[in-house]
This record gives C-alpha cells, sequence and structure tokens, in this order.
C-alpha cells in the first residue's frame, strides 16, 4: 500500500509541477503570450483540481499491483487511466463541456504527456 501511494504521490506531483513548465515553453516557443506568466496559478489550480485524480490513481494503482499482471501491462493500463484523470479537472475547468477549444487542449495534451511520462519512468513493483 505504501509502494502505491508513494508512486501515485510521484505522477502526481510529477504532472502537477513539469506540465505548467512544459506549458510555458511551448507557449514561448509558438510566441503565444495567453496565459504564459501564470505558471505558479496553474500549479495551484492543477493540484487542487486534481485531488480526486490522484486519489483515484493511487486505488488504481493499488487494485492493479494486486493483480498477477505484468508491469508493463499494468503501466498501460495506468497510462489509459491517466489520460482520463487529466481529462477530468480540464473537463471541469471547461464547463463540463466535451470537446476542447485550442487553448485548453493545450493543458490536455501538456498534462496528459506529463502524466504518462511519469508513470512510465518511476519504478512500480507487484505487491
Amino acid at each position: 500500500m505504501k509502494q502505491a501511494l508513494i508512486y501515485s504521490l510521484k505522477v502526481w506531483l510529477t504532472g502537477v509541477f513539469l506540465a505548467p513548465v512544459l506549458l510555458k515553453l511551448f507557449w514561448m516557443v509558438s510566441g503565444e503570450s495567453t496565459g504564459s506568466n501564470a505558471v505558479g496559478a496553474l500549479m495551484l489550480f492543477g493540484g487542487v483540481l486534481s485531488i480526486p485524480s490522484v486519489l483515484l490513481l493511487f486505488l488504481s494503482v493499488l487494485i492493479l499491483t494486486r493483480q498477477a499482471i505484468a508491469v508493463n501491462s499494468t503501466k498501460l493500463i495506468l497510462s489509459l487511466i491517466g489520460i482520463i484523470l487529466a481529462y477530468l479537472p480540464i473537463w471541469v475547468l471547461n464547463g463540463r463541456q466535451f470537446w476542447l477549444d485550442s487553448f485548453m487542449l493545450n493543458f490536455f495534451v501538456g498534462y496528459t504527456v506529463t502524466v504518462i511520462a511519469a508513470i512510465w519512468f518511476y519504478k512500480l513493483k507487484p505487491q
């Protein structure tokens, strides 16, 4: 249980702190100024809004690591879950509309890429 909690927190904190930095870099390279000075606010709001997501990620990791599934298969399932969990806070911010405009799509892609990279980067041991 402790390993699942630590793994989930590492993935979550990586998403909360690294995704806004990547978004800032993307906005600087693409020449967009919209929201480019809001890295701290993105970290704060991203962290608060994704608390339910980290709890669901923790439960998913806990359940999947107790199954007799290979670690790579577990990480693949967690990647799919990570896509959904990265979308949920953005869906709430977007007024519960399924379609995302280009600005919100930047957030979704930034957080999704970061979460999936963190899922595959950090070591996960089956229980």
